[in-house]
């Protein structure tokens, strides 16, 4: 199969899935555009001012081992930002470890200024605010889901900006670890890559951990957002026909008043539930395990009466059917595609290898 034009497919069944991208592929009058589109997946980039579309040169390898994401990637001059608005609409929920092989960052880690220089690893966690920027850069990252990791730290909620700076035993260790699954990553079988996957989190955890008990012993970090936490109670009751505002703000210990208000940026709770329940339909549909439940049984599982009503709510959000979300030839998908990734396949590539599990 033919890749799309600044995207190599170069998945396989046999090993991990991998996707590339270099914005020379492409047109000059698309390539900021894409790279911009391509970030919004996790958060705002800005790029510098002067940026000239005919020189801009941008590229990413993403590698999913199970539940952990590795992607090496090159960037200009940039700015970044992932605030309150964002977090609280996606709900991503992980942790990234990222190295500076060249090229400084700075900036405001919910309310902490720091700088990375080359050679430094920071952990950044996707629930708190983040705002800065970096020069023209190369980067090694790794994502791991908050679940992996919490279990393994006694401060799980205070390890957001976090740094190991260069040279230090923790760095050295932990960086030639995310190097070697770097270079390994293309030849690694999928049935392998679960025990290095542990392995990762508990290094992770074992070189940031005690940072995260140190910064929290000193000066605690600030909260993270409540509704966060809501949101995670939520899902676990989506299929509730009892999920109703006034149970879970009795259950969070909130009073209507803080409840209400903490869900006014997302348009509500009843809208934010509503979402989720969308979200879970699609990740229903596309599992095999599901093949036995018809579209209509999906959906009154979820709280849907009416198949129309469904359906139409639906394609609404996603802009494609559900018998098509359900027939649709992509292993693995199990996070529901952006309108913009399903516009573009090229993005719609790069989002399968991010979010499948």
């Amino acid at each position: 199969m033919e890749s799309e034009p600044g995207v190599a497919l170069l998945d396989a069944s046999d090993i991990v899935s991998e996707t590339s991208f270099d914005t020379r592929d492409l047109p000059p009058s698309e390539r900021i555009a894409f790279w911009q589109n391509l970030c919004d997946l996790i958060a705002d980039f800005i790029p510098a001012p002067d940026a000239d579309p005919e020189t801009f040169f941008a590229t990413i390898h993403v590698s999913r081992l199970n539940e952990l994401v590795l992607s090496s990637a090159t960037a200009p001059a940039h700015s970044y930002r992932r605030d309150a608005e964002r977090i609280e609409r996606d709900k991503h929920d992980s942790y990234f470890v990222q190295t500076f092989l060249k090229g400084r960052s700075w900036g405001n880690y919910d309310g902490v200024e720091l700088e990375y220089m080359p050679g430094d690893l920071g952990l950044f966690d996707e629930a708190r605010p983040v705002s800065g920027q970096s020069e023209a850069c190369e980067t090694v990252t790794i994502t791991l889901p908050r679940r992996m990791i919490s279990p393994l730290v006694k401060m799980p909620d205070d390890m957001h900006g976090l740094v190991l700076r260069d040279g230090s035993p923790e760095n050295i260790i932990l960086k030639n670890w995310m190097l070697s699954l770097k270079h390994g990553a293309p030849a690694m079988k999928k049935r392998a890559a679960k025990g290095l996957v542990d392995a990762t989190a508990i290094l992770v955890a074992t070189c940031f951990g005690p940072l995260g008990e140190a910064r929290a012993a000193s000066a605690p970090a600030p909260s993270r957002p409540i509704s966060l936490k809501i949101s995670r109670y939520i899902d676990e009751n989506l299929t509730s026909p009892d999920l109703t505002a006034d149970k879970i703000a009795r259950d969070c210990g909130l009073s209507r008043t803080q409840f209400y208000r903490l869900f006014e940026p997302v348009g509500g709770v009843a809208a934010y539930i509503w979402t989720r329940r969308l979200n879970r339909a699609f990740i229903a549909l596309r599992n095999p395990a599901n093949a036995h439940m018809s579209i209509f049984e999906i959906a009154r599982s979820l709280g849907f009466a009416s198949t129309s009503h469904f359906s139409n709510a639906f394609k609404r959000t996603f802009s494609i059917t559900p018998s098509q979300a359900r027939s649709m030839k992509v292993a693995g998908l199990d996070t529901p595609i952006t309108r913009g990734a399903e516009a573009d396949p090229r993005l719609k590539r790069i989002w399968q290898t991010l979010y499948e599990l």
